[in-house]
């Protein structure tokens, strides 16, 4: 039996008192400060950098944060995974400790990698940006820290460390973005180099929240190479192949149409990326009481779908007002890619509480879901941009079957596991 509205909303009220909805509400608040500080920063960098500089700074963006997602090797998810289940703070401790000692490690991997792409991406992608690469590569050897910091938030289910960590790295990218506005030229490599520091900071006001240890660490290490083997690598992989084909759709605009093209559907999906947060803040602050828990709420599950459809009802309302107001006239083509955009979105928000199958480490359904996820990207995209020319539209058309396909996966292995344990 479908739960009523009124019962929806009084399911909320009943949670409002418990640690993960405070968490989960603060969460939320962080990124919706981050979407709005985010827009002034847009507003900025299309007003100064133009529309060709500007695709280059969202191809810098998509190149980072897809190569990023190798130097992941099922650590993170498996710290994650580690910590929620530990009922020892010591035991936590020890665990952000190996965590710190190997981002930096895979950070200065990281730098290393671009510095030797810089030398071959102008004539791969037909541009003029190896330089500028080569001039911020060291910086981002701070990438990783990143899921560091997420992972250590969602397992002890304090997410707001987490979002303090985004919202400061935006307030100063923003502050000191201003501030060149003001009193300086603003170039591509400048706000690069801005973006980087505001993380470099984020990271040094935060560093006493995560209190690592790095005494006895011998034991820590053997359980999480354990943790790793038996699930972080099944999730690795399913997390590489599904993300990195999702971001290759970027690329493929890149290549076969152009960068500015890119910078509007960039744009696109930044603005449709508040729709998926509440969701995304719901799945990592009910983390850790995922781990103990039989079931998902199906009160929690009927919200989430409500709170996405207003959200598609919303953008199609108020979309060519949003872009005309926030990035100007120049960007008006923005407008015709957010419907189309939002639905993929849409189905991505849907899979946000299937996290619960993270928390009780299904890493093997989890990479079957995002392989065959990862198979529709690619394929969808040299289908539909390379060869039938749909250009971003194509890559549109694209990321919705797949989320789609993820969902429905996600909910096939959620009621499987639901049988097995009924069993």
């Amino acid at each position: 039996m479908l739960p009523s509205f009124k019962e929806i909303l009084a399911y909320g009220h009943q949670l409002s008192e418990k640690k993960a909805v405070k968490q989960t509400g603060l969460l939320f608040s962080a990124q919706i400060a981050i979407i709005f500080i985010g827009y002034f920063i847009k507003a900025i960098q299309t007003r100064t950098l133009g529309a060709e500089d500007y695709g280059l700074y969202a191809f810098f963006g998509t190149l980072t944060s897809l190569l990023v997602i190798f130097f992941n090797f099922g650590i993170y998810p498996s710290i994650q995974v580690l910590i929620a289940e530990q009922k020892e703070k010591l035991a936590e401790r020890r665990l952000i400790g190996i965590g710190i000692i190997l981002s930096g490690l895979l950070g200065l991997a990281f730098s290393f990698l671009l510095i030797i792409l810089s030398f071959f991406i102008d004539s791969w992608f037909n541009i003029v940006f190896g330089d500028a690469l080569r001039i911020v590569a060291v910086l981002c050897s701070i990438l990783p820290f990143r899921y560091l910091f997420q992972a250590v938030s969602t397992g002890t289910g304090n997410v707001s460390w987490f979002a303090y960590f985004d919202l400061f790295s935006k307030v100063f990218f923003f502050l000191f973005l201003l501030l060149f506005w003001w009193f300086f030229e603003i170039s591509l490599v400048n706000v690069m180099i801005i973006n980087m520091v505001g993380f470099f900071i984020a990271l040094t006001l935060l560093w006493k929240t995560l209190n690592p240890s790095f005494s006895a660490l011998k034991p820590v290490w053997s359980q999480l190479i354990n943790k790793v083997k038996t699930y972080g690598l099944n999730y690795y992989w399913g997390f590489v192949a599904n993300l990195s084909t999702f971001k290759a759709d970027a690329l493929f605009i890149s290549y076969f149409v152009n960068t500015t093209q890119l910078g509007f559907y960039t744009l696109a999906s930044i603005l449709c990326s508040p729709m998926i947060m509440l969701s995304q803040a719901v799945a990592s602050a009910m983390f850790k009481s995922f781990s103990s828990r039989a079931m998902i709420p199906s009160k929690l599950l009927w919200a989430n779908f409500l709170w996405l459809s207003f959200c598609i009802a919303f953008l199609y309302l108020a979309g060519d007002f949003i872009v005309t107001i926030i990035f100007g006239a120049d960007f008006s083509e923005v407008a015709k890619y957010l419907v189309p955009v939002s639905i993929a979105f849409f189905f991505q928000g849907m899979y946000q509480p299937y996290n619960f199958l993270a928390a009780k480490s299904q890493g093997k359904a989890i990479r079957n879901v995002s392989l065959a996820e990862a198979l529709i990207n690619i394929s969808g995209n040299i289908l539909l941009i390379a060869i039938l020319d749909y250009g971003v539209m194509g890559a549109i058309y694209t990321s919705i079957f797949a989320k789609m396909f993820h969902y429905f996966g996600m909910l096939y292995y959620y009621r499987l596991y639901q049988r097995g344990v009924k069993e």
